[in-house]
């Protein structure tokens, strides 16, 4: 059964498998006019093996630009991430 939702931004979309959720972020949001409906399809996917790399007990980022005066806490959302995708996440919450 198919469910229905008004979105306006799409910055990511999770996809559930047979209890497996994968997680695709987009690297600009993909913005929709409200007074319109839309329907989204998969058309083609590929899988690997992978392993879930951050953890929701270990998917902090800890950080600090004044040497130690003052810390910021970046928090990684579960997943099973490539270095580059990893960089990219985190350059991107600390902008």
């Amino acid at each position: 059964m198919s469910k229905r939702y008004k979105i306006t931004v799409i910055t990511y979309l999770t996809f559930t498998f047979k209890g497996s959720k994968h997680l695709f972020r987009f690297p600009t949001p993909i913005k929709l006019n409200p007074n319109r409906n839309y329907e989204i399809g998969l058309q083609y996917i590929t899988t690997s093996d992978y392993h879930v790399n951050i953890s929701e007990k270990k998917n902090k980022f800890i950080y600090s630009v004044d040497g130690g005066v003052k810390w910021i806490t970046i928090t990684i959302e579960k997943g099973a991430y490539e270095i580059t995708s990893l960089e990219s996440e985190i350059k991107r919450q600390m902008t």
